[in-house]
Order: C-alpha cells, then sequence, then structure tokens
C-alpha cells in the first residue's frame, strides 16, 4: 500500500513537470467550487431547518447524503483522471523523449500530444500491413513463378547432359549458367543475402546476355574496403534489376561498346550501391518521372506497380525502392541520375553498421 501510495505520488509529480500539466490547478479550481456549491447547499438546509417551526427529521440525513455523494463522485473523478490523464501523459512524455521523430513543439497540449502519438501508431500499423501485403505478394509471384524448380533443374542438366554428348560447349555452357541463375532466383528462401553472392550472380546474368544478344558486354566491379563490404547483409536481388535495366534501356543505338560499372562504398553510416551505364541515357522528362516515382513511393499503390512500366525481371525498381524502405526507413531507397547520351547510374543507399 505503502509503494502504491509513493508510485502515485511520483507519477502526480512527473505531471507537474510536463509542459501542459496547468490543466490540473483548472480541474483542482473546478472542483472546489462543486464542493463549495455542495457545502452552500447543506448550510441552507441546515438554516432552513432551524428557522422552520417544524423542524425536518431528514435534513442531516440529506446533508449526509449530500456530503457522500459528493465525496464519492470526488473519488471516482480523480481516479479516472488519474489512470487516463495523468499516466497517459506520462507514457506520452516517455514516447516523446525516447523517439525523435516526434515534434516536441507541437505537443504543447494533452489533445495534440494524445492527437500526435495516434497519428504515429498509424502510421506504423499502415506501414506494418503494407509490408506484410507486399511480402505475400512477393511470395505469391514467387509461387506463380515456380512450376516445380526441381524438375527445371533436373531438365536443364539432362540438356545440358546431351549438349556436351552432342560436342556442343557453347549450349551447355549456357544452360550451366542459366541453371545457376535460376537456383539462386528461385531457390533460396533467404529474404536477405551477401554482397558477395549478390555480385556472383551477376557475371552469370551478363554472360546470358551476351549469349543472347550476341554482344560483348563489361562489367567492371569497384569495391572499396572489400574485407567488410563483401559480406555484409543486404536484400536479396537489388543489383540484378539494376543491371537488367541498364541493359534493356541504356544499350539502344550506342556504337561504342557497353560497359557496366558496378561502384561499392561505404561512409561511417551507409553503403551506397551505384550501378552505372555509358549507354543512351534518358532525357530529364523520364529521369524526373522515375525519381517522382521513387520518391512518392505510395503504401496503397503496391498492386498498381505490378503494372508499372519499370520493370526488370518482375522486380519493379519501385519494388524494390519499397522492400529498402519497409527494411530501413524513408531514408533510404533507390535514387536515378542520368545524362542523355551519355549514361545512366541508379544508386541504392542501405544503413551500414560496422561488423567488425
Amino acid at each position: 500500500m505503502k509503494q502504491k501510495i509513493r508510485n502515485i505520488y511520483e507519477n502526480i509529480t512527473a505531471f507537474q513537470r510536463c509542459p501542459y500539466a496547468s490543466i490540473l490547478p483548472t480541474r483542482l479550481i473546478l472542483c472546489v467550487i462543486l464542493w463549495c456549491l455542495a457545502l452552500i447547499t447543506c448550510h441552507m438546509l441546515a438554516s432552513f431547518s432551524r428557522s422552520s417551526s417544524q423542524p425536518g427529521r431528514f435534513v442531516p440525513l440529506w446533508i449526509f447524503l449530500i456530503i457522500l455523494t459528493g465525496a464519492t463522485l470526488t473519488i471516482i473523478y480523480w481516479k479516472q483522471y488519474y489512470q487516463t490523464v495523468i499516466l497517459c501523459t506520462i507514457k506520452m512524455e516517455n514516447i516523446r523523449d525516447k523517439y525523435s521523430l516526434l515534434d516536441a513543439q507541437q505537443m504543447t497540449d494533452y489533445e495534440s500530444s494524445l492527437n500526435i502519438v495516434l497519428e504515429l501508431i498509424d502510421a506504423s500499423l499502415e506501414k506494418e500491413y503494407s509490408s506484410r501485403l507486399l511480402q505475400k505478394q512477393t511470395e505469391l509471384d514467387s509461387m506463380q513463378s515456380q512450376i516445380n524448380p526441381h524438375f527445371l533443374y533436373n531438365t536443364m542438366d539432362t540438356i545440358r547432359g546431351y549438349a556436351l554428348m552432342e560436342e556442343a560447349p557453347i549450349t551447355s555452357d549456357m544452360i550451366e549458367v542459366l541453371s545457376r541463375l535460376f537456383r539462386y532466383m528461385i531457390s533460396q528462401k533467404n529474404a536477405k543475402t551477401t554482397i558477395r553472392q549478390e555480385i556472383s550472380i551477376l557475371y552469370d546474368y551478363i554472360k546470358i546476355q551476351e549469349y543472347r544478344m550476341n554482344q560483348h558486354m563489361i562489367l567492371l566491379q569497384n569495391v572499396e574496403n572489400e574485407t567488410q563490404v563483401m559480406e555484409y547483409s543486404i536484400p536479396k536481388l537489388i543489383i540484378q534489376p539494376l543491371v537488367e535495366n541498364c541493359i534493356k534501356h541504356g544499350n539502344k543505338n550506342i556504337s561504342r561498346e557497353f560497359i557496366i560499372t558496378l561502384n561499392i562504398y561505404s561512409t561511417q553510416s551507409r553503403l551506397i550501391i551505384s550501378v552505372t551505364d555509358n549507354g543512351c541515357g534518358m532525357t530529364p522528362q523520364t529521369l524526373n518521372e522515375i525519381n517522382r516515382t521513387l520518391a512518392d513511393n505510395d503504401w496503397n499503390s503496391i498492386h498498381a506497380r505490378k503494372k508499372d512500366k519499370l520493370r526488370g525481371n518482375g522486380i519493379a525498381l519501385t519494388n524494390i525502392n519499397s522492400r529498402i524502405r519497409l527494411l530501413y526507413g524513408d531514408i533510404y531507397g533507390l535514387t536515378a541520375y542520368s545524362t542523355l547520351g551519355r549514361g545512366s547510374e541508379f544508386q541504392i543507399t542501405l544503413p551500414f553498421y560496422n561488423q567488425e
């Protein structure tokens, strides 16, 4: 009991230090006024009883009932006020101190603070719902794209065997590379992978495209501080779609050798993954449209992105951007840069935690 009284005292003291504790004196003054009215009523009943020729036998009872009712209502009111206002205010103060994303200047009173916290909860729930919805949609797309992968792998191995028997090394090599690519994209269930694994499939993908387009392509790789960066964990399949986008949209109407450059470097808190090509580039209008789509990142348009024209191998640029933001926050994501006739760059920004 003593501990409970001590906790109540500490909570009230903490509440008085809140910037909007000025509502407490107002409630106290209102309570005092009501008690004054009750006592005046009792005094008037007593005076009426003394001045009357027939004193009322029930006047003391009425006075007792008025005082008892007033005391009961006062206890109930302050108990509810303590639970619904004082405790909630202290919790909101703790939330404001803990999370820097809450604007302290806007939390000037109890109502505005409650609205801000409720808006934060609503945004968090909407983001969580969107994240789960996107994950379910990705899983559904993956399931729809899988037609018994083991059957596909075994069939490709059989075709490769026949190609070797018929002395067709190019066909055999194409099948082997394509099989590795499929295994990585379809079989691995993990949502994250290492940069080393993500880069390894780029060379297989480039090789397939060279066979398909009968064109030599160069992939340059520049990774700073490889011992730390290469084993760093990132979301799966966020680099390969950018390379595919370079080949699909950048490798048009150019006479020079097509070069794709992968630059990966880290700062104190961020990991930058840049995919650059020396292709045809984009017009300013197209570039602005892409960046506006990426910046909007509307959670309610996840299904609409399935029809987005900015698609790689079924994973849209907007999908990559959304996955990154859902995992790490809105300050991270994908940004496009381009100069018409000179090439384009897609830059991914991720959080970087030193793993030494």
